[in-house]
């Protein structure tokens, strides 16, 4: 395991790939369709909405990346604010009134002046937050900037007992002619932390793309959006409504703010 950590290293070290075709879920589409049709069923809940917050339908993201879904969440007409611990990352969000990045740490947010619709945190990015505390703080973050009755939005893989229990492991991730990429992994299953190593091998050279992530089981993030003053309102086995069972392999949780 790392004796130390940098959380802004995973951002840093996977900015170069994290667009690339194949590496994240390509879910952005239907992410971005779920979250406005959230956003705005909040919204109309509040009776005179833009007279009473001054502004249109808003959202937080937390761990915004390059803007991956953040984009085609602004085109459908929400404003969106981000959060992320890379810079790398940061430089490659759009420039566009609709987007507006912030550098920091998603367990410290102090210095934001206003609430909004939803706040989410998607493709195991709370993950990344990589002790039980910190991620408590998450909660008690997200539910601090979310207008009564907002939503918290998590997307996150189901632990698998079965994986879980080997202590360290090796995958290959992609083969091609001018190179390959090669996931090293170690376990704490005491800590419910996996440190990783992202080998990128080509005639360039090799690059290490380290990362530090802490599983959460159902009841645990349930249990910790309860501590935050938030209430399981709904979860599904993915953004377009399919019924999550015990063979699901993520899961879109949302919670509500009283």
């Amino acid at each position: 395991m790392f004796e130390t950590f940098d959380a802004a290293a995973y951002g840093e070290g996977i900015s170069n790939i994290y667009d690339a075709p194949g590496y994240c879920l390509e879910d952005e589409e239907e992410a971005a369709s779920f979250l406005y049709q959230t956003s705005v069923a909040v919204a109309t809940d509040v009776a005179n909405y833009e007279s009473i917050y001054g502004c249109s339908v808003s959202a937080l993201e937390l761990g915004i990346g390059s803007g991956r879904v953040a984009r085609p969440l602004a085109q459908k007409g929400v404003k969106v604010v981000g959060i992320d611990s890379s810079p790398a990352m940061l430089a490659k969000l759009p420039r566009d009134e609709m987007i507006t990045g912030y550098l920091g740490d998603m367990t410290e947010l102090q210095d934001l002046k206003e609430e909004f619709c939803i706040v989410f945190c998607v493709f195991n990015t709370l993950a990344l937050v990589a002790n039980q505390e910190d991620q408590i703080k998450v909660f008690q973050h997200a539910a601090k900037y979310l207008r009564p009755g907002g939503r918290f939005i998590i997307q996150l893989d189901v632990p698998d007992p079965a994986y879980m229990a080997r202590s360290e492991w090796i995958t290959v991730h992609n083969i091609k002619e001018s190179g390959v990429e090669i996931g090293v992994c170690q376990h704490d299953p005491i800590g419910q932390v996996l440190d990783f190593q992202l080998m990128q091998l080509s005639d360039q050279g090799i690059k290490m793309s380290p990362a530090r992530a802490r599983y959460v089981w159902l009841s645990e993030i349930d249990l910790m959006a309860r501590v935050a003053g938030m209430h399981l309102d709904s979860r599904a086995a993915d953004w377009v409504g399919g019924q999550f069972g015990k063979s699901s392999q993520q899961h879109v949780s949302v919670y509500k703010k009283a």
